[in-house]
This record gives structure tokens, C-alpha cells and sequence, in this order.
């Protein structure tokens, strides 16, 4: 069966595979849906993304207060997809070039 695009020209897929690589949390836009969660498998027509929930309503505790819902994507029906990074003021040092970083400090 012959890929349905080329995998390595594919940024949409670059951007999955670097997800899945560094356990980055996708936000996934398709046609109809938004999917959230981190992906746990990837091929070239798929991608498996999971979600992990943990309730915080402490007024009706829950016998299981932890649930996951694990979601199998096509990558050709995704419209768009986010991911967040966060690090704290050093590494965003260490990640900018060095004009960048000290300009970002002298103006804070």
C-alpha cells in the first residue's frame, strides 16, 4: 500500500513525529473536532493520541477519579495542529541567540 503522502516532505507530520518524540501535549483541529493529548503512536496514515483526566471535584468524590481517553486520528483529516513548550527564563536564555536575550533583559 502506497503512502498517502510523502512522510518526509510533510511538515504536518515533522511536527507530529517531534511531538511524539519529546512527549509534547497536541492540540488537534480536524473538520468537525478538536482532539488534546499526548501522542503514544504514529504511522504514516495515523496518529494515536492520549488523554489523561483526573477529577478535582472534591464535593462528589469518585470511586475511579481518573479516567483516559485514547483517540486514533487520520493525519489527512487534520486541519491544524498546536503544541506548547514552557521553560523557565535561563533555558529561554539559552534557546534565544545572544543579541536576542540580552535585549529581552534590558527591557524587563
Amino acid at each position: 500500500m502506497q503512502p498517502i503522502f510523502r512522510v518526509q516532505s510533510n511538515l504536518l507530520y515533522q511536527r507530529l513525529e517531534d511531538a511524539l518524540q519529546q512527549g509534547l501535549e497536541l492540540r488537534l483541529v480536524t473538520q468537525g473536532d478538536r482532539f488534546c493529548g499526548v501522542p503514544i503512536a504514529l504511522d504514516e496514515e495515523f496518529i494515536e493520541i492520549l488523554y489523561l483526566h483526573v477529577s478535582e471535584d472534591e464535593d462528589s468524590p469518585e470511586e475511579d477519579p481518573y479516567a483516559r481517553t485514547v483517540w486514533v486520528i487520520r493525519i489527512a483529516e487534520i486541519l491544524a495542529v498546536a503544541y506548547q513548550q514552557s521553560w523557565s527564563r535561563d533555558k529561554l536564555a539559552q534557546l534565544l541567540p545572544t543579541d536576542a536575550a540580552t535585549s529581552e533583559v534590558e527591557e524587563s
